[in-house]
């Protein structure tokens, strides 16, 4: 959704963007939380999650968690 624009489900364009906020990251060491970023497609419901740009530097120099 992020890249295409479209729902992965339904194929719709009626998507919206919820920005990263207060609540929408998870930790990635323990003073520091990667931001979420959203997608919400309005006509079936589908939701889609990225890791915000500004977060992904920081995610890569983790070591929360062990790669799998």
């Amino acid at each position: 959704m992020k890249t295409t624009g479209r729902c992965t489900k339904c194929g719709s364009t009626d998507l919206q963007a919820v920005e990263p906020g207060l609540y929408n990251s998870f930790p990635i060491g323990f003073f520091a939380n990667a931001k979420i970023q959203r997608y919400v497609c309005r006509s079936c419901g589908y939701t889609e999650e990225w890791i915000a740009e500004e977060s992904m530097e920081k995610l890569r120099q983790s070591t929360w968690n062990d790669k799998i």
